[in-house]
């Protein structure tokens, strides 16, 4: 891991002990003093790790945007629809915007190659970096390789475009959930007859509502399962590359036949 993520693992779970402690009485002021604190100390940490390292912005091209774009109103959509249920204005709730907020920031500089998630990554577009030193990490190698089949490529992206359908129907469902609760009717009434229950509360709201909802609970409940065991074949079994350069059982079997034939005795 690069420091960058690194720093910012360390601020995610800086988030979620605020967000522990949120519940025993810190002030929203605090919880944002605090926040800003951490980000000053981190970032301090991040440059100067760059001027030591002598690293150089590499620059962007058309793609980079698009994608820091699409993960900023991914990331805007995702906190949007928590909204409803527990505001940021709440004290014990602001510590997860802040942290979601954190990932998706990552995320955004991550797409413009200003942060990195792996040492390597970084270390390439450092002016002391050299690839042919003595203990120098590897470079990795990228996803589409030259070589690799034309059906993998295009399994990658259905299954991509599959798992975006399905992650963006779990947050619709989260929302709905929070804005037809927020809505319903304490007791029945005369088009709010369906119950629906949350933390031990229940409200009534309209059949449309409990329709639209459950439809998108059970895209979510049934979707995310699925996509989290298809994926996992589709690396490891099939070989489509969806986690990085994590080996698939194929290429360990081969990789530890490779590592036996050279043992001495062998």
């Amino acid at each position: 891991m690069s420091v960058d993520f690194r720093l910012m693992f360390i601020y995610h779970v800086s988030m979620m002990l605020l967000f522990v402690a949120g519940g025993s009485g810190i002030s929203l002021r605090h919880e944002i003093f605090a926040t800003i604190l951490l980000v000053a100390v981190l970032v301090a940490v991040s440059v100067r790790n760059r001027k030591k390292k002598g690293w150089h912005w590499q620059g962007i091209g058309a793609t980079n945007v698009l994608f820091a774009i699409g993960s900023a109103i991914l990331i805007a959509f995702f906190l949007f629809a928590a909204t409803p249920l527990f505001p940021p204005s709440n004290p014990q709730s602001l510590p997860w915007y802040l942290a979601g907020a954190g990932i998706g920031i990552f995320g955004i500089l991550h797409s413009l190659r200003i942060v990195y998630a792996a040492e390597a990554d970084f270390l390439a577009n450092c002016g002391s970096f050299d690839p042919y030193r003595q203990g120098a990490p590897p470079i990795p190698q990228r996803f589409n390789s030259p070589g690799e089949a034309p059906w993998k490529k295009a399994t990658r992206t259905v299954y991509g475009i599959v798992f975006m359908l399905v992650w963006v129907s779990s947050v619709l469902s989260f929302y709905k959930l929070g804005v037809s609760f927020k809505g319903g009717s304490a007791v029945p009434a005369q088009t709010q007859t369906e119950p629906l229950t949350d933390h031990g509360r229940t409200v009534y709201i309209t059949s449309a509502e409990k329709q639209q909802l459950d439809i998108l609970q059970m895209i979510s409940m049934t979707g995310i399962p699925v996509m989290v065991v298809g994926g996992l074949c589709l690396h490891f079994i099939a070989g489509v590359k969806l986690y990085g350069n994590t080996s698939s059982l194929a290429e360990y079997l081969r990789q530890r036949k490779s590592s036996s034939g050279q043992s001495p005795g062998k």
